[in-house]
């Protein structure tokens, strides 16, 4: 089980504003990712993703009420650096194949992004991606 605790802030061109926090009127629902890590990455099940959730009008009435606890969590702060925002699509630098099945694809620079990669593959294959900004001896 996990907690949240949120408040997103939207600035209107008009100059007002409109805060949504978490509270009772959340649902939640299983989705698509499994494990989330800041250092290796995200592990999702892409069958399990939920087509429109991000939509207006989307349906969730079967989704579950969130619970709300009073466990007290440390304060609410504004996050101290800019937003993450798509700037552009980067093409792979090189793509270098260091052993059977295990493709290493160099971007050319770090950065913070999704990766997109459409591949025809059956349901339920694994395809563990790894994010790193250095490479093994070994090449991999």
């Amino acid at each position: 089980m996990s907690r949240w605790i949120a408040c997103l802030v939207i600035d209107h061109p008009d100059g007002s504003q409109t805060q949504i926090t978490t509270g009772p009127g959340w649902t939640t629902t299983e989705g698509p990712t499994l494990r989330n890590s800041i250092y290796i990455g995200e592990e999702r099940d892409a069958r399990l993703t939920i087509p429109g959730w991000d939509l207006a009008g989307f349906d969730a009435s079967k989704w579950k009420s969130a619970h709300v606890t009073d466990a007290s969590l440390e304060p609410l702060q504004p996050l101290a650096m800019r937003p993450i925002r798509a700037e552009k699509k980067l093409s792979a630098a090189a793509v270098t194949t260091p052993k059977p099945g295990t493709y290493i694809i160099d971007f050319g620079t770090n950065f913070t992004g999704i990766p997109e990669i459409d591949l025809k593959v059956p349901a339920g294959t694994r395809l563990p991606f790894r994010y790193g900004e250095l490479l093994n001896p070994d090449g991999s």
